[in-house]
């Protein structure tokens, strides 16, 4: 076998060496022209707080503990978003601070307690600019932490002396205060003493990537593997196509052995093949069973929403219906009470004649006259009424006519919707319907503020504030305890009293 690996290799060399020198090229190709990336490492010297510090005590600075390090711990919250967007606002940087952040790398030195803060970047000086950036801005935060927490330690031992009786500040207590008082304020404005910035970064004068040569090494090597590789497996599929040789030696055992395998193979392809036949009519009889179960549940559904929607449907156009039955009867009662007010008029007897020289006579037949002219005014007045409830109530027939159209359109759509949903009903799932939107019971304007609206216009409008009236009287008969109209008489209040509503808005 080795030896004809080599021979392989040997009667290709030269596609092993023309890979080799493909790769090399290549490699180099890159590694030279590659736009270099330079990096530049700053040193943050981590220096943690004793636990049994009595000056630190409830600061929050870095220490060590049995799970991580304070150097670890400062390595880890260097790279927090917080400072990326630091330093990205005091570089000026165009990018984002996620792009900052993976340009940017700490880690914790071995050998110290020091965290290196290495950049990389295209610029040698601006990898060293975002080095130090970062180091900086670390330590300012944590030193606005510190003075905050600083400043919050001594506002909480001031306010506990000033609990203190006067003559409390002389005991144990007071003066373990004011020491511990006197040590917090010899710390206002001083910065985190737990962290400081180490050696500064500066500009690289060598890239960090790529490495030209150490690339061309590598692609020599990957071109001469892949070609020695590819040599084999010419050599390989040149050998498989050679007609084998006939060895008489080889033991008879051999070729049973390899004849009884075969057979308890193919054996075991049949009843594996038999298992997967059952399986497939099991499962063919399964999804039968389960179609036609969805079937029944997408009829059975089909049915119950569709009478729930033509149900809902019918009740809207009984309450519309029922609101226009409504506007009749109140329009017909109007009519009465004006065919009831002429008649009045008609039947009133006429003035009686008096003498002329009587003064008194004359003035109550001026009178009479007055009166006269003022109910012949009222009655113009009624007939005019009377030809608007005439247009209004011809507005209404209008109206009741439209919904009749459209009761006719709704039925007619029913029994097409019915029909579709039965067609799809057989093929796919029946498509869910928006709900009819039926009016609401819900209460609605108060009728107290309606009968409030029309005292105070009725003066304004004394045309129509018999209308109004009429109408209230109408509404009180639907009105709840409290007085609210139902929502179903939107409408009408909108119509009627549109302009007083608009007015007290």
């Amino acid at each position: 076998m080795l030896v004809a690996a080599l021979s392989d290799l040997w009667k290709r060399w030269l596609l092993v060496a023309t890979l080799g020198a493909a790769g090399a090229a290549v490699a180099a190709g890159f590694g030279f022209t590659a736009a270099k990336r330079y990096e530049a490492t700053a040193t943050l010297v981590v220096q943690p707080a004793a636990p049994s510090d009595p000056t630190l005590l409830g600061i929050d600075v870095l220490h060590d503990t049995s799970r991580r390090t304070a150097a670890a711990t400062a390595a880890r919250l260097i790279e927090a978003p917080e400072v990326a967007e630091a330093v990205r606002v005091r570089l000026g940087l165009p990018g984002s601070r996620t792009s900052i952040l993976r340009a940017v790398h700490a880690h914790r030195d071995a050998s110290s307690d020091a965290v290196d803060v290495v950049a990389s970047d295209r610029d040698p000086a601006r990898a060293a600019q975002l080095a130090n950036a970062f180091v900086d801005a670390f330590i300012t935060r944590r030193s606005a932490g510190y003075q905050s927490e600083i400043a919050s330690a001594v506002r909480r031992i001031q306010a506990r002396l000033v609990a203190l009786p006067p003559n409390g500040r002389l005991s144990p207590e007071g003066v373990r205060l004011q020491r511990r008082l006197g040590d917090l304020q010899a710390l206002v404005g001083t910065a985190d003493p737990t962290v400081r910035h180490g050696s500064e970064a500066v500009a690289p004068a060598s890239a960090a990537w790529p490495h030209p040569w150490r690339w061309t090494i590598f692609g020599t090597l990957i071109g001469l593997g892949t070609g020695a590789l590819l040599a084999l497996l010419l050599g390989a599929a040149a050998r498989r196509r050679e007609p084998p040789e006939y060895d008489p030696g080889m033991p008879e055992r051999i070729v049973a052995g390899l004849e009884q395998r075969l057979e308890e193979r193919i054996e075991a392809l049949a009843q594996e093949q038999e298992r997967l036949a059952a399986r497939e009519a099991s499962l063919a009889v399964r999804e039968r069973d389960v179609t036609e179960k969805l079937e029944e549940l997408r009829a059975a559904i089909a049915d119950r929403e569709g009478e729930t929607r033509l149900a809902e449907r019918e009740h809207a156009l009984e309450a519309r219906v029922a609101a226009i039955t409504d506007r009749e009867r109140a329009i017909l009662r109007r009519s009465v009470e004006l065919d009831r007010r002429e008649r009045a008029l008609g039947e009133a007897p006429p003035p009686r004649p008096v003498p002329a020289d009587d003064s008194a006579g004359r003035k109550q037949e001026e009178d009479l006259a007055r009166r006269l002219l003022e109910l012949e005014e009222r009655v113009a007045a009624l007939d005019e009424r009377e030809r608007a409830l005439e247009g209004k109530a011809g507005d209404l027939e209008k109206l009741e006519e439209t919904l009749r159209e459209a009761e006719e359109n709704l039925a007619r759509r029913a029994q097409d919707l019915t029909a579709r949903e039965s067609e799809l009903a057989v093929a796919t799932p029946a498509a869910a319907e928006a709900p009819v939107q039926v009016p609401s019971d819900e209460p609605g304007l108060r009728l107290d503020e309606l009968e409030r609206l029309v005292a105070e216009h009725a003066p304004e409008h004394p045309e129509r504030a018999e209308e109004w009236r009429s109408y209230l009287f109408y509404l009180r008969d639907y009105a709840d305890v409290d007085g609210r109209v139902p929502r179903q008489f939107d409408w009408l209040i909108q119509d009627t009293f549109g302009d007083l509503l608009a007015a007290s808005r």
